[in-house]
């Protein structure tokens, strides 16, 4: 595995108590602009998760470790997003 692999059981290990708990990867799903079945897939013991999510996920714990508020799109109750067109 390389240093930046990340598999699945390791990925919900930290991604789930950042954020918070039950619901975590409807979030993450809308809060990144996924299928919650790309989340899913992730998390999966077969999964492989992609490395834009790995960067993503250590922004997030960098800062929560820093004592930060995670950006609201990854607050629990948060409302799915609407997406304009033009």
């Amino acid at each position: 595995m390389k240093q930046t692999d990340l598999t699945p059981e390791m990925f919900r290990e930290r991604a789930k108590p950042l954020l918070g708990g039950s619901g975590w990867r409807k979030r993450l799903a809308r809060a990144i602009g996924v299928d919650y079945a790309t989340v899913k897939r992730w998390t999966s013991d077969n999964g492989k998760v992609p490395g834009y999510m790995i960067a993503l996920l250590e922004a997030l714990e960098m800062l929560d470790g820093e004592g930060y508020e995670l950006p609201e799109r990854f607050a629990i109750g948060a409302k799915k997003s609407k997406v304009k067109t033009t």
